[in-house]
């Protein structure tokens, strides 16, 4: 039998707390971030995706799932700093859980799911989103307030060598909630990759793996070594032709890439000069001009065997394109062009030179080049660069329009129709977009949070939520002090929590107390007459509303003479 003393009010860092304990008799003292404050008795399992067609009794099993990950979920939410944190470190079951959540997870750009068409299983899948994402929020949190705080360099170790985070997990929560919770995202990973330099070092050593999947697929589809020539013996051995699950694999799975990566360099852009550094954008202008299209070619061939169901690879491969075009704009724009927007001096040349080799690296990818032009006009990119007085080599800006000009035409492209095959992609990546957006990152901002922040006019039912989802991260704050809050910045649920956080409330709420409850409110009792609904109320005649108002001259009892 143990019986633990805690003393209150502790303000020191939970790394170099210790925490009396008497154990068999015997007083000793523990660290406060030590397995023997785990609870032994929890184990979280793991998730699944929602079943793709409506079997009732499959439906049933994931529910069943879900709804025991949701109670364990809420149950480690709730735990408070201490006993979070050693849950956290030492219970492998919870990573297993939350891991499994971010690679199982419907991607908003899927196909539709059968089975998330009914009310139930969509509402169950919204809400355990949004539980994984506060999950993963506390824990990319080293400060929640001020008694309850872990030293920052200690806090990169602990995520670090524990496993909390790593590049794949990073790349799977930047797909899942980069659309709806960008800047609380963005913040999550500058706490993560400030506070624990070694995942920049990971991030480089993971991008030649990332290239490689592009050799791999590059591979399978031209029937050669990708970026390498090879002999000619070795390709005397016949590949086996793809069959249509494979051509829809592989969609999905170029899809799946593009829009992770793009995502992730959306979210923390101080990560392009790592993948510029490893001349990302060039083998994308590759990848882009030589796989795509035979990719498509292979899609339409196969294309008579999918169900109406599934007729939306071609769309997706359409998604996946503007996806790399996109992804090939971040890293160009965030290496070149707007440093030389921020910075004037010599270097203004040296980032449009930049920008310009990189931009003739890719003029021979005449597919590519045409598609970027459509979607980022270079003429755009060459008057910025003039705006900011950098020194341009006229001849060389011209030979390079007049290639950018021969790509559209070598691929069927007039100026004109290239303008309108831009208006074209930015339709279909908007209609992408839209597809499926019940399992995105945006959920946290649908429904009840959606409203919440639109309107100032709130129910109980949309107040109860966004407390709830705040308590749910900093279980510590009273639902008082959290309304006072939400009631300050017009119930926007990111700006609170980004403010929380940071620790940066305005005086006004900064001086309140942090535990603040509830104001009970009185409930006015309810009758039949003050519940009455009529299209007559409020008129001059209305004696319900106020008889004293009424013009009794005006009224007449039988016939008027």
């Amino acid at each position: 039998m143990s019986k633990t003393l805690h003393r209150e009010g502790n303000t020191e860092a939970l790394d170099v707390q210790e925490i009396e304990t008497v154990e068999n008799g015997k007083s000793c003292r523990l660290p406060a971030l030590h397995p023997y404050w785990k609870y032994a008795r929890r184990d979280f399992i793991t998730y699944k995706a929602p079943p793709k067609h409506r079997d009732v009794v499959a439906i049933e099993e994931w529910m069943v799932r879900i709804a025991i990950i949701q109670e364990d979920l809420e149950w480690l939410l709730r735990l408070p700093h201490q006993r979070f944190w050693c849950q956290v470190v030492f219970d492998d079951t919870v990573h297993r859980c939350l891991g499994s959540c971010l690679q199982n997870a419907p991607r908003y750009f899927d196909p539709e799911y059968d089975s998330l068409k009914d009310d139930t299983v969509q509402r169950l899948q919204k809400d355990l989103h949004r539980k994984v994402f506060m999950a993963y929020l506390r824990m990319a949190t080293y400060k929640e307030s001020p008694a309850t705080h872990i030293t920052p360099a200690v806090f990169g170790e602990i995520i670090y060598d524990n496993y909390i985070f790593d590049i794949p997990k990073l790349l799977d929560l930047c797909v899942l909630y980069g659309r709806g919770n960008e800047m609380l995202l963005r913040k999550m990973l500058t706490n993560i990759f400030t506070q624990q330099p070694k995942y920049m070092e990971d991030l480089e050593a993971a991008i030649p793996t990332i290239l490689q999947v592009f050799d791999n697929i590059q591979k399978r589809i031209t029937h050669e070594e990708a970026f390498h020539p090879q002999p000619i013996n070795s390709l005397t051995e016949a590949m086996t032709p793809l069959t249509p699950d494979g051509v829809a694999d592989l969609v999905a799975y170029v899809a799946d890439t593009s829009a992770t990566l793009y995502w992730f360099l959306e979210v923390y852009p101080p990560t392009a000069a790592v993948f510029l550094k490893a001349l990302l954008p060039t083998r994308l202008a590759t990848f882009v001009a030589v796989v795509l299209p035979v990719l498509k070619r292979q899609l339409r061939s196969v294309e008579e065997t999918y169900s109406s169901s599934d007729r939306s690879l071609g769309k997706r491969l359409a998604f996946a394109k503007l996806c790399f075009i996109k992804l090939f704009r971040k890293v160009v724009f965030v290496s070149c062009l707007k440093p030389s927007l921020e910075i004037s001096g010599r270097q203004e040349t040296a980032w449009a030179e930049d920008y310009l080799q990189m931009m003739t690296a890719c003029m021979e990818e005449k597919r590519f080049i045409s598609a970027y032009d459509c979607v980022f006009p270079f003429a755009e990119d060459v008057q910025l660069l003039a705006n900011t007085g950098c020194a341009l080599d006229h001849t060389r800006i011209k030979y390079m329009q007049e290639a950018i000009t021969a790509a559209h035409l070598s691929v069927g492209k007039s100026r004109k129709a290239a303008s309108g095959s831009a208006a074209g992609d930015s339709v279909l990546a908007e209609a992408l977009a839209n597809q499926g957006a019940e399992f995105n990152g945006e959920c946290m901002q649908s429904e009840s949070l959606e409203g919440a922040c639109a309107s100032l006019k709130m129910s109980d039912i949309e107040l109860e939520s966004l407390v709830t989802s705040i308590n749910d991260l900093l279980p510590t704050l009273g639902d008082g002090f959290v309304i006072a809050c939400l009631e300050y910045f017009n119930y926007d649920l990111e700006a609170v929590i980004n403010r929380l956080l940071c620790d940066s409330l305005p005086p006004t709420l900064d001086t309140l107390d942090r535990s603040l409850p509830r104001k009970q409110q009185q409930q006015q009792k309810v009758t039949a007459l003050s519940s009455r609904a009529n299209v007559f109320d409020g008129d001059e005649f209305d004696v319900f509303a106020d008889g004293s108002r009424v013009d009794s001259s005006r009224v007449f009892t039988g016939k008027k003479r």
